[in-house]
């Protein structure tokens, strides 16, 4: 793979440079017409450029260069899908005509004008944010509002250039300019709406104000009128304001008509709506407080209730605000202003610290409102497919058949990288998927062609878990398998889970698969970085110190999204590009910005090295790390400057910027180089499950590490597109991979919660105290299912699926097994019941006991969301999550969960 050639070069053929200009000019057109607010730089076209005069002469070149000053200018290059790197432009060459680009990875290039446009133009689109609305029906005045933001521009079509939008859970869509320019103006002025409004809550406290001097004291009788009146009316019913996400649907099919029948006509709405809150300024908005934050779209899903029996309706009416009849919004904004206006006197400790958990959900709570997505192809139906075999086998065939050739040529080749028979040795290894993996790519390749087999060992595993233990154990024997990651290089001899002394053998492929608990974007306020001694932090160290020590020619690690990937990529290549030193690359970083010129300190030995003693938060450096030198700016990445002190054993402390003045070193442009026993470069990618055949949304990234001693090996480029070669459509649902109720699996789980052990656990649930008695039950999840079925609009009686009550009572939906159900405790059972109404009060109404979904009752119940992203497809599943399918009526097997892992 090594020999494929490399791409051509930015700068075109002089054959071809004036046509390449007048290309680029037309894309950078269309973009920079979107972006005049950023007036910093103005793009010159090539018209104007080539009219300004027909000599070159010093004054044409002065004002050519300062049509982008050096060093301020930016731009941005395509490197991969969704995927681009920064440059600046650095020079100019007036006898070329050309602009120096230098990119963040030191990469040098020669632009031209065009090019520089274009560059300038994708800096300031990428990244820009939109708001899309949706609406119910024609007639509806309350869009809801979808924000997402500008990631990558289809140019190849010169006729219609498209722009791919992402939203905030991963999903995506393109528009064109048209479109996409509807859609910035949108959030443009989503995001004046908090300044008008408060405005014209000043103007409507003023004329009210001057109203009041001359109204007269109503008399009593007026007053107990007034009061009917207002009981009257506040007895309507619930009023609820439905989502349509039909645009979105059309949005993604071929009927063009259809499409400009839809923008049309929420172009139409959306101007009746403006006409509409224009109209009722001072009667909709008295005496309303109303905050933007961006989120003006919970309100959409919001069941307003107008006259119930339920604690907000118990408020003096002397203190009842004016209620909005035709704004939801205004009615929303009032409610949760009555909801907060309770007398703490006349409150106890407890209803106290109840009132402040619900006010603190209330701020919290985002809902899972973006349009979910239909998938791009049926799924199939796999007729006669046992899901216990076939699917996933299937799967990974489909992938050899695309590598076959490659895996072959690699098989022959005898200098490669990676040495045949492969000896795989895993750390946190949980299901030994690798080893499972292998072992399918050796049966698939073995059909294929009759040339030299496939030949891998399973040297050892590594798992702290102890059923995760035993389930390597059993499934497979004869595999060394030690108890802690952290232990591994330690001595010698290890002790193993059985508790024998054992030597670590040799290998030349390292997967590990290091604790993700600390790192996830799950733990919003306990989140732990590298350095923190946590289990993420101390169990990335150890893989990285087992590289060091055992030195594999190549590793893969995995982790979640939120993981501090370009700091954990510093400690694996021990490098420190010196101008990101002060960059964000921490979990947990502190307001002020970091300064490691005064904080990353060193200590020099009795041979005179500088060896790292304190390092700041930012900086991937381990502690005792000795420096072996420094790499200048713009050269080779090996020529390295030996660095040591002419001061030997000097007391105290050398700072990174007394080091760096005393031996002549740019902290904006060298690179800072640890001494190393091995030199690994990386390359990181981002995968998720649903892009490989497996019905499952699961995140994750991988970063691919190689033995090389050049830094600029590019080696990782070829495996990112292999990567993307083995992409694979989604062929089978969620549904696909769940056993039949008549399986045996199935059969002997039911029986055992008919059993003893299982009539134990439900007589112990029958005693559980009331989850819904906060001064009883002190359930810290309560306030949060009060605020999940408040902002949708869900009644808290409302439990139609387990109908769950005290003493074990319950009314359980037709098609849930009772035996699970009498297992699970109120907070369980009353989350079913809040995605189901949820799901029913979607605005595609949905239900549970009919379509599929997915629901992890683990999490919280604001946490979790009630549907995926795509129809069909799954959340994340992990090994501890308890995924109800409310469809079948009962949870996923363990079994089923690893067929959705793909073992």
């Amino acid at each position: 793979t090594r020999s494929c050639p490399q791409p051509s070069p930015l700068l075109p053929s002089n054959a071809t440079r004036e046509r390449e200009d007048r290309r680029l000019f037309n894309l950078s057109r269309s973009l920079t017409s979107m972006t005049k607010s950023n007036k910093k730089v103005k793009s010159m076209t090539l018209d104007g450029w080539l009219t300004k005069g027909k000599t070159k002469s010093d004054k044409e070149t002065k004002k050519k260069t300062s049509k982008y000053p050096l060093q301020t200018t930016h731009v941005k290059k395509k490197i991969d899908d969704d995927q681009y790197t920064r440059g600046t432009v650095t020079g100019y060459d007036a006898s070329k005509d050309t602009y120096q680009i230098k990119f963040e990875n030191n990469e040098v290039a020669s632009w031209t004008l065009s090019n520089v446009d274009w560059g300038i133009s994708l800096e300031k689109i990428i990244g820009t944010p939109i708001a899309k609305p949706f609406y119910s029906s024609p007639t509806d005045k309350q869009p809801k509002i979808f924000n997402g933001s500008v990631v990558d521009v289809d140019s190849e079509n010169m006729d219609e250039i498209m722009y791919k939008v992402l939203y905030e859970d991963d999903d995506s869509e393109e528009y064109t300019r048209t479109e996409l320019q509807e859609w910035i103006d949108l959030y443009k002025k989503e995001q004046k709406t908090p300044k008008q409004t408060k405005k014209r809550k000043q103007k409507s406290q003023e004329t009210g104000s001057t109203k009041q001097k001359k109204r007269k004291e109503p008399k009593e009788e007026s007053d107990k009128e007034n009061v009917k009146r207002e009981q009257t009316t506040g007895s309507r019913g619930r009023r609820r304001s439905k989502v349509s996400y039909a645009e979105g649907d059309l949005m993604d099919t071929d009927d063009e008509s259809a499409k400009e029948e839809v923008s049309k006509k929420s172009r139409k709405t959306l101007s009746k709506r403006k006409n509409t809150i224009d109209s009722d300024d001072e009667s909709e908005f008295e005496d309303v407080a109303v905050e933007s934050d961006g989120d003006d779209d919970l309100s959409d899903d919001i069941l307003v209730a107008e006259g119930d029996d339920s604690e907000e309706e118990e408020v003096p009416k002397s203190k009842r605000k004016k209620k909005a009849t035709k704004s939801t919004k205004s009615v929303k904004v009032e409610e949760d202003a009555e909801e907060d206006d309770y007398d703490d006197s006349k409150m106890s400790k407890s209803q106290k610290d109840l009132q402040q958990r619900l006010k603190k959900g209330r701020d919290s709570y985002k809902p899972n409102n973006n349009p979910q997505k239909m998938p791009s192809e049926p799924y199939v139906d796999p007729v006669g497919v046992d899901p216990t075999k076939g699917i996933v086998e299937g799967i990974v065939s489909t992938q050899v058949s695309k590598l076959g050739k490659l895996l072959q040529s690699a098989l022959a080749d005898g200098d490669s990288l990676l040495q045949f028979p492969l000896r795989l040795q895993t750390a946190c290894s949980g299901t030994d998927a690798p080893s499972i993996a292998l072992g399918l790519i050796q049966e698939s390749l073995s059909k294929l062609s009759d040339s030299k087999s496939f030949e891998y060992s399973h040297e050892m595993s590594c798992e702290i878990e102890p059923f995760k233990q035993a389930y390597i154990g059993r499934n497979f024997p004869g595999v060394l398998l030690f108890p802690d990651i952290t232990k591994l290089t330690g001595s010698p001899e290890v002790i193993d889970v059985y508790g024998r002394p054992q030597t670590i053998p040799n290998g030349n492929l390292f997967v590990a698969g290091t604790s993700c608990k600390d790192f996830s974007m799950l733990k919003t306020r306990d989140r732990l970085d590298i350095e923190d001694k946590g289990t993420s932090g101390e169990t990335f160290l150890a893989a990285v110190e087992f590289l060091e020590i055992k030195q594999p020619p190549v590793a893969i690690f995995e982790n979640v999204d939120g993981a501090p990937w370009d700091k954990m990529q510093e400690y694996i290549k021990g490098r420190l590009e010196l101008k990101h030193r002060n960059d964000t690359k921490a979990i947990k970083d502190s307001k002020k910005k970091g300064d490691a010129d005064n904080e990353l300190k060193f200590s020099i030995n009795e041979s005179g090295r500088y060896i790292a003693e304190e390092i700041p938060r930012q900086v991937g450096i381990r502690a005792g790390s000795v420096i072996q030198g420094y790499v200048k700016g713009g050269h080779d990445a090996n020529d390295v400057i030996p660095l040591s002190s002419s001061k030997k054993s000097k007391k105290g402390f050398i700072t990174l910027g007394q080091l760096a003045k005393e031996h002549n070193i740019n902290l904006n442009n060298d690179t800072l180089v640890m001494e190393r026993k091995a030199r690994y470069c990386t390359r990181l990618v981002k995968l998720d499950t649903k892009n490989y055949g497996l019905p499952q949304t699961r995140n994750r990234k991988y970063l691919f590490i190689w033995r090389s001693d050049d830094p600029n090996d590019d080696l990782g480029d070829y495996f990112q597109e292999i990567m993307k070669h083995l992409e694979t459509p989604l062929l089978y649902s969620m549904d696909a991979f769940l056993l039949p109720p008549t399986h045996d699996r199935i059969r002997c789980f039911r029986e055992a919660l008919r059993s003893g052990p299982g009539l134990m656990v439900a007589r112990e649930r029958s005693k559980e105290l009331d989850f819904f008695d906060w001064e009883l039950s002190q359930v810290k999840d309560l306030p949060l299912h009060l605020v999940f079925r408040e902002k949708n609009g869900v009644a808290e009686r409302s439990r139609y699926l387990t109908g769950w009550d005290t003493r074990g009572r319950k009314l359980v939906a037709p098609g849930f097994w009772t035996e699970l159900v009498d297992m699970w405790n109120h907070r369980r059972c009353d989350m079913i019941d809040c995605f189901g109404a949820a799901a029913i009060r979607d605005a595609i109404s949905r239900d549970p006991l009919h379509h599929s979904f997915t629901w992890d009752i683990s999490q919280n119940v604001t946490r979790a969301p009630f549907r995926s992203a795509t129809v069909g497809v799954s959340g994340c599943v992990t090994p501890g999550g308890e995924l109800v399918l409310p469809h079948k009526g009962r949870t996923a097997m363990g079994y089923e969960k690893l067929l959705l892992q793909g073992i």
